[in-house]
């Protein structure tokens, strides 16, 4: 039974959540099969419970269900399991709920205070947020969605002057972290499969484009510009001392995956400058562990 697909969705789910999914497969508009939740019981006591390995026939017998249904089964178990995990994200992303929140309400035409309200306390929430590619993609789309409504009251003129020119200020950070997070991945990856050869031409050029045009009045967007100027440059320790200090100074306003991605590629550097015979980077290791 390991084998099935359903199975290695179902492991995903926290013995802390198997109580909350059995909740989940009661609610009918969810779920409008009601045998569901009882063959998921099934799955819980036979096989997520028990490391030994079970047959079909083992696991069928006595449960009153039949060979004949078990793939049909396994199937809505599975849509029912993928809804619940998606069901469980939302629960836990503030932000997604009030982005779609935004939708509903413009959607079935909110009277234009209430939308206001929703985007007072979307920004507020917003504000309070650690820097995260995420966060710069809600805050750009909730800026979009507060120009929208703008629009319906004010000059063309008045947006232009107050909302247009952020909006793109906004959408270029967004834009560039992204491509800057990319780059810093490839870079990295150069090291992963021993392939410490200097960048190409090609990809000079790009460094230098994106050191160019991305803003870095953003914390996150500069650090990662600083790591890709310390991957890409590895015998220049400047970049990697600029990179150290800013996360000393920031790195508690960054998202966790952000900072963990940071520090990794970092220390990762540290450690490989160290084995080829650079002792003086022994001190960036220290201080990065730190």
């Amino acid at each position: 039974m390991r084998s099935r697909r359903v199975y290695s969705v179902l492991s995903l789910i926290e013995s802390d959540e198997i109580p909350l999914f059995r909740e989940f497969l009661a609610i009918t508009q969810f779920n409008p099969n009601k045998y569901l939740g009882r063959f998921f019981d099934l799955w819980v006591e036979k096989v997520l419970s028990n490391q030994a390995p079970i047959d079909s026939t083992t696991f069928l017998e006595g449960s009153g269900f039949q060979a004949s249904r078990l793939d049909k089964l396994c199937s809505q178990l599975l849509r029912a399991a993928m809804d619940f995990l998606a069901f469980r994200e939302f629960q836990n992303q503030a932000g997604t709920r009030m982005q779609l929140l935004s939708q509903a309400l413009e959607q079935r035409a909110a009277q234009e205070s209430e939308l206001r309200r929703h985007h007072e306390r979307y920004a507020k929430w917003l504000s309070k947020e650690p820097e995260s590619a995420l966060r710069y993609h809600q805050d750009l789309d909730l800026a979009l969605q507060m120009a929208a409504v703008r629009t319906r009251n004010r000059e063309t003129r008045s947006l232009w002057k107050e909302d247009f020119q952020d909006l793109h200020h906004r959408l270029d950070n967004y834009y560039f972290l992204q491509k800057l997070k990319l780059a810093c991945a490839s870079a990295n990856a150069r090291y992963l499969y021993n392939q410490e050869s200097p960048p190409n031409t090609d990809f000079l050029n790009y460094f230098h484009q994106l050191a160019r045009e991305a803003p870095v009045n953003y914390p996150l967007t500069q650090a990662y510009l600083l790591t890709l100027k310390t991957l890409s440059f590895p015998d220049d320790p400047q970049h990697l001392r600029g990179l150290l200090d800013l996360l000393q100074d920031h790195a508690g306003s960054f998202g966790l995956k952000d900072a963990i991605d940071l520090y990794q590629y970092a220390l990762n550097f540290c450690i490989r400058k160290r084995n080829q015979g650079n002792r003086m980077y022994n001190e960036f290791i220290a201080a990065l562990y730190r």
